[in-house]
């Protein structure tokens, strides 16, 4: 009997010299912020482990796009005047460096009159109301507005200098017109921002 409980004793004092460890599943609210942690409880001298988990929060990244550029045509056709170079550009203002992943254009709502085109071989277009537009980043592959956005456009992060941008020079030609009605809004640029990879 005196053995028995000896045998009992010792391995009560085993276990209690091991850690004793409960974790509890962590939870977190819509903005990634843990809202129930899980824990370790320790019984004994020991060690015990807590995990970082590094969640980004993808509302960081601040970018700021110019809201409209004008573009002024001749009647006669021919090279149309535009915002001076260095003048139109996208802002980034995050601390990560950021692609422009996509870019688009459509018709503006009230856009019934002109259309975008390929660059013409002479420079002019041979139609009516017709515009070709290229943008032409300081960084990156030139845009001609009527083919697709060449997905190599990006913006460095910002520093304690301040925003980092990247100028878009602007050229245009259009077509002679049969019209001298301004076309407000007449195309719509929408661009798609990503952190960069």
């Amino acid at each position: 009997m005196k053995k028995a409980i000896a045998l009992v004793m010792a391995l009560v004092m085993c276990l209690s010299v091991g850690m004793m460890a409960f974790a509890e599943a962590e939870s977190y609210d819509q903005d990634d912020a843990v809202v129930a942690s899980g824990t370790t409880v320790l019984d004994a001298a020991g060690s015990a482990d807590t995990n970082v988990d590094i969640l980004v929060n993808s509302t960081n990244i601040s970018v700021t796009v110019p809201l409209r550029y004008a573009v002024v045509a001749d009647v006669k056709g021919g090279a149309c005047l535009v915002p001076e170079d260095g003048t139109y550009y996208i802002q980034n203002n995050s601390a990560i460096a950021v692609d422009v992943t996509a870019a688009d254009v459509v018709n503006g709502a009230t856009n019934n009159k002109w259309d975008l085109v390929e660059a013409a071989v002479a420079g002019i277009p041979d139609g009516n109301n017709q515009i070709d537009m290229t943008l032409s980043p300081a960084a990156g592959t030139a845009w001609n507005l009527k083919k697709d956005y060449p997905a190599d456009w990006s913006l460095d992060a910002a520093t304690s200098a301040g925003a980092s941008q990247l100028l878009i020079d602007i050229a245009a030609n259009s077509s002679m017109l049969n019209t001298t009605d301004d076309q407000l809004d007449a195309f719509v640029i929408t661009y798609t921002f990503a952190a960069a990879e």
